[in-house]
């Protein structure tokens, strides 16, 4: 994963563009947005991520909604969802 600028931020997170190696296709960069919680979030920050996370994982594929490719949350390599 290679980082970029930043996009926004949130109450309890900050959004960057990216580049993911082959999180669609091995050997192929994506570009993607990055949600990542702030330093020194707090537990109830990390719990409204994980709310978040999970509303994400619920949505079915809509034009006008950005697909969730991944979550991590530990520093490391990102997991692709099914």
């Amino acid at each position: 994963m290679t980082f970029f600028e930043e996009l926004g931020s949130g109450a309890f997170g900050v959004v960057r563009r990216a580049e993911a190696n082959g999180i669609l296709k091995k050997g192929v960069d994506t570009v993607v947005a990055v949600k990542m919680l702030r330093e020194g979030a707090t537990e109830n920050d990390k719990r409204d991520f994980m709310k978040e996370v999970e509303i994400y994982n619920n949505l079915k594929s809509h034009p006008n909604i950005i697909g969730m490719l991944g979550v991590c949350l530990e520093k490391g390599e990102p997991e692709p969802q099914s």
